[in-house]
C-alpha cells in the first residue's frame, strides 16, 4: 500500500502495510519513519524509541539484562560514574556526584553514596573530599570552581550533591569564607 494513502497523521503499520494507525494510536516499540511515512519497530534492546538505532532508546525493557538507560542506549548496568534510579520497571542511569569515582544511589536521584573516590579524593561520610582539604573543611565549589572553607564554628555537610557549611553551635549565624 502506498503510504501516502493514509491519512495526513496516519502511518503504515510496520507488518501489514493495508493497516495505516493514528500517530496517538502507535505501539510503545515503534517508531514513525516519516520519510516512508510507516510505522518502524525500535532496535530490540529497546522498550520504545525515537528511531532504529541502539542509540534511540527512550525506556529499556524490563524483562531484559539491557534494562539500564544511558544516553539513549540500554545496558546491563550503569557505567562508572553513574548510578541507577528505578523508573517505571527499568533503571535510568544518573551521573554521580563529580567528587565520586563511582556511586550508588539510596532512594531518588538526589540522593547518593561514593562508594570509590577519584583520585586526590578521600571518603568521608558517604561523599568523597578533596585529600588534602577535608579536615581542614575546605572544598571546591563546582559551580564558580573557587576553593571554600568552612569557619571552626561549622561543619562542612552535603545536601543535594553539593557542599554547605552548617553551623554546629545552633544558635550561631552561618559563615562561608573565600580562600
Amino acid at each position: 500500500r502506498d503510504p501516502n494513502s493514509c491519512k495526513e497523521t496516519y502511518f503504515l503499520d510496520p507488518d501489514v502495510d493495508t493497516n495505516c494507525w493514528d500517530s496517538a494510536e502507535g505501539k510503545s516499540n515503534w517508531y514513525i519513519d516519516y520519510t516512508n511515512k510507516k510505522y518502524e519497530y525500535c532496535n530490540d534492546s529497546c522498550a520504545s524509541c525515537t528511531g532504529p538505532s541502539d542509540t534511540d532508546c527512550t525506556s529499556c525493557k524490563s524483562n531484559s539484562e539491557y534494562k539500564y538507560l544511558l544516553n539513549g542506549k540500554c545496558y546491563t548496568g550503569c557505567q562508572d560514574g553513574y548510578y541507577a534510579v528505578p523508573f517505571m520497571g527499568y533503571y535510568k542511569c544518573e551521573k554521580c556526584f563529580q567528587t565520586c569515582a563511582t556511586c550508588k544511589g539510596i532512594g531518588n536521584p538526589n540522593k547518593m553514596e561514593c562508594t570509590s573516590c577519584k583520585e586526590n579524593h578521600i571518603k568521608k561520610l558517604p561523599y568523597c573530599f578533596l585529600e588534602v582539604d577535608a579536615e581542614e573543611k575546605k572544598f571546591l565549589d563546582p559551580m564558580d570552581n573557587i576553593v571554600k572553607s568552612c569557619n571552626e564554628r561549622f561543619d562542612l555537610i552535603i545536601i543535594a550533591n553539593t557542599y554547605e557549611c552548617t553551623n554546629i553551635v545552633p544558635s550561631e549565624g552561618f559563615y562561608l569564607s573565600i580562600s
